[in-house]
């Protein structure tokens, strides 16, 4: 996976044709499209209203999910915390604090989270592939791209 890896993000020799090849086949190897993991994130919002049972009581699984967490919702987890760890710079180490892995009990005991070393190894892989995939979709569709530096010249 690592020859993978590095074929599709780092390796500068490799042919458009083999980095998009690999580029896709790691983006495809996560179990959910982003199309995916919108729905799932849609069907289980924040906003859903509590069934209130016919006496007016709310239930107790309500409060407290007792049953097995699907593959897909887990790996959508998995995303998010990857994607959060790189987007606010928290070290991988983290990970295994035994605070910061009962915070994640707290709000979903059913989840089990990464080590550190497949979070900074395979999950950042794969979220660095999809990444890649996507900004080459959008340049695919762009044109009169323009590079350049700009500086604020003071007089």
């Amino acid at each position: 996976m690592a020859t993978c890896n590095h074929l599709a993000n780092e390796c500068t020799d490799c042919p458009e044709e083999i980095q998009n090849y690999w580029l896709g086949f790691i983006a495809a190897k996560d179990s959910l499209d982003d199309d995916d993991s919108a729905s799932i994130a849609s069907s289980t919002g924040s906003n859903k209203k509590r069934k209130v049972a016919s006496n007016g009581q709310t239930e107790i699984d309500d409060f407290f999910e007792n049953r097995e967490l699907p593959e897909s919702k887990a790996a959508a987890i998995d995303r998010a915390l990857i994607r959060a760890f790189v987007c606010c710079g928290i070290p991988f180490a983290v990970i295994d604090s035994p605070f910061f892995r009962e915070l994640l009990y707290q709000l979903r005991p059913n989840y089990t989270p990464p080590t550190r070393k497949v979070l900074s190894e395979s999950l950042l892989n794969q979220e660095t592939s999809r990444v890649n995939k996507a900004i080459n979709k959008e340049l695919e569709h762009s044109q009169n791209l323009t590079l350049g530096n700009y500086f604020l010249l003071r007089k």
